[in-house]
């Protein structure tokens, strides 16, 4: 997955290249697999894909780029230790998405409604009290 160059410093390019040689241009080995030892561009031991080497935060916070926080990791490590961050991230985004949804539906159904005048205020306060609720539920979900 590509990063996001606005979650890493500007001599991110730098730090990596001084991760990888640290490790040798393998994989440091993960939690869940402490010996890999996979090769940047050669085929997996285990999995048989070609191994692009990823430097990962042991402790997922990107801002923390001291080295013993860095490792330089094959696919498979980096994503099974990140795999509970992917999860979570992915349920959030699950979160938003529904309330996003519940927000145009019930601004739809206050547009359906516009044409009577007399209506427009509660309508006003209704669609207001829905997207301050998503607001709000947008707010926990993170």
């Amino acid at each position: 997955m590509p990063i996001d160059p606005s979650k890493y410093p500007s001599n991110w390019r730098d730090i990596r290249a001084t991760i990888l040689g640290r490790a040798g241009n393998r994989c440091e080995g993960s939690p869940a697999y402490p010996d890999c030892r996979a090769a940047n561009h050669q085929p997996h031991p285990v999995t048989g894909s070609r191994v692009v080497l990823t430097v990962g935060h042991v402790n997922h916070d990107t801002s923390d780029n001291r080295p013993e926080n860095l490792r330089a990791w094959c696919q498979r490590c980096h994503l099974t230790h990140d795999a509970e961050l992917h999860a979570r991230n992915s349920a959030v985004s699950s979160q938003q998405k529904a309330a996003v949804k519940e927000l145009h539906r019930i601004c739809d159904t206050a547009m359906k409604h516009w044409n009577n005048r007399a209506a427009r205020p509660a309508l006003i306060k209704t669609v207001i009290a829905a997207a301050e609720g998503v607001l709000g539920d947008l707010g926990d979900a993170k």
